[in-house]
């Protein structure tokens, strides 16, 4: 599969770094073509390689030594939107100056559009030079929580017993499907009843035609499902089967023309270039057709997508004059239907690094991509996903921990209603033995346009914040969502589709795990109250009858919060300690409190399972009353209650 997707070494160590602790949030672009970035537009950069201009070069570092920051700032701004692509490799240090500008001036937009390129972009030492810059900097990516962390949390909740999570979202199509060689680069056809898909497996029918032995070659095949998980065993696509190497599928909407990529063949321009077949009117394939030179170059040229409106070309290259090793370009087709000169994407989806496999997704103005040089990763290869609005890119945005993993995600498509996903993951992480897998689409993937829900965790009397983790669950379609960790300041952020129904799950160390239906209706903040567990904490719920230990209906969900805290911190252990009213005998009093207690522990042992050794209980009678007068049964119940004490077995400290 090496001529299908070509992979480079990285060219600076530093670059991973970045990677992981620059994040930087969403940013719109306004201009006229497909590669600008909020006020840039970057006219000469499918134009002229190089601009350069001594004049106004030196009248800039002459303002900037003298530090006139508003007489900077507009030659800047006009010199870097006359870009080329190569001044993007040759000239970072201006957009350092750029952000430098910005940020005497307060504006941390423009400061933040340059991080971007500087990280995309940037090839010597980009820590240091970006050191100045971390205090308007976020780490988005810390604040993903462990998956293994969100199915525990689900098992333990309202969802106890629906095993939609419990399982592994990815799902390996069929075993007959994929082998033992690399299958990779699948499309999808109407639905999601037939697949086409790359493959490396030894054909050996082919292998004696050709006179070889043990031919193994990148052939395209097909696959039929049939009911819910039964798939056909897979076919060699006949209109693709030549002496060649072809892989990389594409079906266009009215799935009449076929698009995919060929290597070493006669009438080719580089080692790979991209093909279309189209279907006649009397539903038959026609003969494989060289795309030409206006979209195919001398080197090479591969995974092709069609916009949704199919006049627009989606690929990537590895072409002389890009941004890095491969980047994504696209062709537009004119008048008479003819692809036109390809044009590079753009500074904001291209980096110096690699950008393949991409894909527009029909029904929406989102593509979609994989590269090793965006702003942060989880891994080698990622794959992230930009709007376009009326011909602007927004910032690329992670598609996060559910899609991508610490090895490279690569080779991917989903369905036209956007539900399932479908790509090639590798056995390990030197990219061998690649199989086909689909699921269901997570949230953070979704094309749809998402809503901000924000929200902050506070206990309530004292307004104290909390850092913990939030897990929010779609009740109805059950599609999943990445869970966050609550922010330094007690606050959290995700993006989810309007008009639904959610579950949230709050817990941390130091409170009580909260659980809350919602209904999502537009852009939404909320405070979430929890009760924090660093003291003595009562419940109005626990309240026993007089001369009784019975435990009453109504403390049931208070002493599941407590069942549902010990058993998340299994090094916690409780104490709890019961107090009566000052009426009646004294001894007979620590004996009645000590079995109220003893009933709450026995309670909690039994449906919670939590080990009796864990729990402490102990009664003071009326030794230490809260009102020393009772004066009236509200006095009297006061003095009546339980306490808990939750405390940490190493350190016997309380929280």
């Amino acid at each position: 599969m090496l001529y299908f997707l070509k992979y480079y070494e990285k060219t600076n160590i530093f670059f991973s770094l970045l990677m992981i602790v620059f994040f930087i949030g969403y940013a719109q672009v306004k201009a006229q073509s497909l590669v600008s970035n909020d006020q840039f537009t970057y006219p000469n950069l499918n134009k002229k390689a190089y601009y350069q201009n001594y004049k106004e070069l030196n009248k800039i570092k002459r303002y900037y030594a003298q530090q006139k920051w508003n007489l900077v700032y507009p030659l800047l701004f006009q010199y870097i939107n006359q870009f080329g692509i190569e001044n993007f490799h040759n000239n970072t240090d201006l957009l350092a100056m750029m952000a430098e500008a910005c940020l005497k001036r307060g504006d941390i937009s423009t400061v933040k559009n340059m991080l971007r390129l500087l990280i995309r972009h940037y090839r010597d030492n980009l820590p240091e030079l970006l050191k100045k810059y971390e205090q308007i900097s976020l780490s988005e990516k810390e604040d993903y929580a462990d998956l293994e962390y969100y199915h525990s949390v689900l098992k333990r909740g309202l969802l106890d017993h629906d095993e939609t999570f419990d399982k592994k979202s990815s799902v390996n199509i069929a075993p007959y499907v994929n082998t033992k060689y690399d299958d990779y680069g699948v499309a999808v056809g109407k639905g999601i009843d037939t697949i086409y898909f790359t493959s490396d497996r030894i054909d050996k029918k082919k292998a004696i035609l050709m006179d070889i032995d043990n031919y193994s070659y990148e052939d395209i095949y097909i696959s039929v499902r049939y009911g819910d998980s039964l798939w056909s065993t897979p076919k060699v696509f006949e209109p693709t089967k030549t002496k060649y190497k072809e892989g990389s599928p594409f079906l266009s909407d009215d799935h009449l023309s076929f698009y995919f990529s060929r290597c070493d063949a006669n009438d080719g321009f580089g080692n790979c270039d991209i093909y279309v077949i189209e279907r006649t009117s009397e539903g038959i394939w026609g003969e494989a057709r060289n795309l030409g030179n206006k979209v195919n170059s001398y080197d090479w040229d591969s995974h092709p997508s069609l916009s949704y409106t199919g006049d627009t070309l989606f690929f990537s290259s590895s072409r002389w004059g890009g941004f890095g090793d491969s980047d994504i370009y696209y062709s537009v087709k004119d008048s008479l239907g003819q692809w036109q000169k390809a044009h590079n994407a753009g500074p904001i989806i291209n980096t110096q690094q690699n950008e393949i496999s991409p894909f527009f997704h029909r029904d929406y103005n989102v593509l979609y991509f994989s590269s090793n040089g965006q702003v942060f990763s989880f891994g080698e290869y990622d794959i992230y996903k930009s709007y376009l609005d009326e011909g602007n890119w927004s910032e690329p945005e992670n598609l996060g921990p559910f899609i991508n993993e610490l090895s490279s995600d690569i080779y991917f498509t989903m369905d036209k209603k956007a539900n399932w996903f479908f790509y090639a993951q590798p056995d390990n992480q030197n990219f061998k033995n690649h199989d086909l897998q689909c699921f269901l689409l997570p949230m953070e993937a979704k094309p749809n346009d998402l809503i901000h829900f924000t929200g902050k965790v506070i206990e309530p009397n004292t307004g104290k914040v909390f850092q913990g983790t939030v897990t929010i669950v779609d009740i109805k379609d059950r599609i999943p969502i990445a869970p966050k960790k609550v922010k330094a300041d007690g606050t959290f952020e995700f993006k989810l589709l309007d008009k639904k129904e959610y579950l949230i799950v709050i817990e941390g160390d130091n409170f009580f795990r909260m659980e809350e239906l919602f209904y999502l209706n537009g852009e939404n903040y909320k405070v979430f109250k929890v009760k924090d567990i660093r003291h003595k904490i009562t419940f109005r719920s626990i309240d026993f009858a007089k001369n009784s230990s019975e435990i009453m209906p109504q403390m049931e969900n208070n002493l599941h919060l407590i069942i549902n805290h010990l058993k998340t911190h299994e090094s916690h252990h409780l104490s709890i300690i019961g107090h009566t009213d000052l009426d009646g005998d004294s001894e007979k009093n620590i004996q009645l409190s000590l079995d109220r207690a003893k009933s709450i522990k026995d309670y909690i042992t039994v449906y919670g399972g939590i080990l009796s050794q864990r729990i402490h209980s102990i009664g003071k009678g009326n030794e230490e009353p809260i009102v020393s007068v009772e004066k009236n049964e509200t006095d009297k119940r006061l003095n009546r209650r339980v306490e808990f004490e939750i405390f940490n077995e190493n350190s016997c400290t309380y929280h």
